[in-house]
């Protein structure tokens, strides 16, 4: 589960980057 929330969390870095 903690590798889900991981990757959760790089998605909404990319997005707040974009």
């Amino acid at each position: 589960m903690k590798i889900a929330s991981s990757l959760e969390e790089l998605l909404h870095c990319q997005w707040a980057s974009i």
